[in-house]
């Protein structure tokens, strides 16, 4: 990832399990909500469909910690990584996307809780628009 950031001057490096075509073993609840998420950002955010990014949640990413660092986050939790990602958009950063497998979770479970981070998506999207 940081020979690729450097030789091709990207900005942010994006991590996809979608563009890995394998299959991953999560729920079909789970896969809803990754997919209404991300339709809800690539609908309210024009910018999103330029960088033609798939995947907009939690990710494996790298940054230039240069042309980020004057980024204002608002959010607290699971969306500012979201919020980074729309910004450095709107900001115009070199962005791409590679592959990559997510292999889900082998131990343990998410601390998520749905209904507040659906809240917390929709306030991520008024804080981005207003500012």
């Amino acid at each position: 990832m940081i020979n690729k950031a450097i030789n091709e001057k990207q900005d942010i490096i994006n991590v996809s399990y979608k563009l890995a075509e394998k299959d991953m073993d999560v729920s079909l609840f789970r896969k809803i909500l990754s997919w209404g998420s991300s339709f809800l950002y690539k609908s309210l955010f024009s910018k999103i469909k330029k960088y033609n990014i798939t995947v907009l949640t939690c990710s494996y990413r790298i940054y230039n910690l240069e042309k980020i660092k004057d980024i204002k986050l608002r959010s607290d939790d699971f969306n500012c990584c979201a919020e980074l990602l729309i910004k450095s958009m709107i900001k115009n950063l070199n962005i791409t996307e590679i592959a990559g497998e997510n292999i889900g979770r082998k131990f343990g479970y998410s601390k998520m809780k749905i209904m507040k981070n659906i809240f917390n998506i929709l306030k991520t999207i008024f804080l981005i628009k207003i500012n």
